[in-house]
Formats: C-alpha cells, structure tokens, sequence
C-alpha cells in the first residue's frame, strides 16, 4: 500500500516533524511504502531510509503533479489548529480520486473557519483525544471522525519513583506546564489564571513551567516570561 504523507518536515526537529518521523518509521515496519511531500525541501526527488521525499518547497500547486506521479492509495495529511489551513487539499485529492485522510491534535477550544474547510472535505480525520473528537463531531459528521490514542507502552513509560521536589515546594501544590514560549502557546492565560487563585491558595502553590525564557532560535515570536511574570506580580510564585 502507498501512503503519500503531506506535513511538516520529518526532518526537522520540530514536534510536529519529529510525529511524523516516528509514525512513519512505525508504518515502514509493517510494510507501507512511504512518500512525503516535504514544504521544506526544495530538490529532487530524493529517498532517506527508505522514505522518498518530494519537494513541495514551491508551494501547494506541487500535489497534483506529485500524486500523478506517485498514485498512492491514501493521502495523509497531519497537522495541529495552528497549522496554515490547506483548505485545497480536499479538492486536490479528490480530482486525483485519493482519499484522504487528516490526522488533527486539537489545542484549543474553537476552531476556526479556515481550519476547518480543510476538514470538511476529508473522508476522514483522526485525532488522539476525546476531547479533539467531541469537537469536531461539532462540524463533521461523526461517522468520518476516528479516536486513534496515542501509541503508549506502558511497560516503558509509567510514573517515576518519587523523586526530590524542588526546594522549597515540599509542602506546596505545584501547578506544571510543557511548552515552547512560541506565541501560539497561551501562557498569558495560564499565568492570569494562577493568579484569580485566593490568596491564601496562591501562597500555598507554585507554578512550574518547563520551557525556556523566551524563544532564543531564529524562529517564530515568543513570549518573554520573565517579563509577564514580573507584570503579573508573580515574582517568587513562578519556577522555570
């Protein structure tokens, strides 16, 4: 079976690229014959691993012409709400009569219109949580959206044997986050948030977030946290 993959570079190691580079590498040992068509390269035809790459650098008008040539029984394509809407995709597929199929992590609570025209037209979309797949039955018929969870061995990933917190919070409630400072991630709302508590549970808690500052890597805009919780008054209350 031949499976066209349309997502970020898997390349990359970005947390979308790095997905894609697993699942892929998973769908390659049970036998699937893999093609990408890669936003972020730009020459020849070229296969790594066995994976071939296609270079879809010139933009979105570059699918047709590589699904005429590649005549794969199913097109994957896999991206997160921010991800830019190929509303086209749809309509691409569906002249070259390729099914598609749209695997989707859901971040926030709304979909936007743009978003979700490069939905409506999939014949299915498949999202790792409950919560992604009662928001889309929202907009799409139920019977073409999937749960598929997430892949978890348990018997390699589980929770640690208790370890030492940090100094300091032996007696405190932590609140944790996991996430990049990229402006997408919505750490105003978390550090607002933290601060509604009541006082006297706000004295008790920290807030633990595991990222850095602020972006350092030429990349997308970020948030300097050091600045919002300083803004906030929530020096002494906020680990990073």
């Amino acid at each position: 079976m031949k499976i066209c993959w349309l997502s970020p570079s898997p390349l990359l190691p970005t947390g979308i690229g790095k997905v894609s580079s697993y699942l892929m590498e998973g769908l390659k040992k049970k036998g699937f014959s893999l093609y990408v068509l890669n936003a972020q390269y730009g020459g020849k035809p070229l296969d790594i691993d066995g994976v071939m790459h296609y270079p879809l650098f010139s933009g979105i008008d570059m699918i047709a012409p590589c699904l005429e040539e590649i005549k794969p029984d199913v097109m994957v394509a896999y991206a997160s709400n921010w991800f830019p809407p190929y509303n086209q995709v749809s309509s691409i597929c569906a002249s070259a009569n390729v099914p598609l199929l749209w695997y989707v992590t859901i971040e926030f609570a709304r979909l936007s219109t743009g978003y979700l025209e490069s939905l409506v037209g999939a014949n299915m979309v498949a999202t790792p949580s409950s919560f992604g797949k009662a928001l889309l039955c929202q907009h799409i018929p139920e019977s073409r959206v999937k749960l598929v969870s997430h892949g978890v061995d348990r018997r390699y990933y589980r929770p640690l044997e208790p370890r030492p917190r940090f100094e300091g919070t032996e007696d405190r409630f932590v609140f944790g986050m996991v996430a990049s400072p990229t402006l997408r991630k919505e750490f105003p709302v978390l550090l607002k948030a933290f601060t509604r508590l009541p006082e006297a549970v706000r004295d008790k808690c920290r807030l633990y977030l595991h990222t850095m500052p602020f972006e350092e890597t030429v990349g997308p805009p970020s948030w300097n946290l050091p600045m919002l919780i300083l803004q906030l008054g929530l020096a002494g209350k906020v680990l990073m």
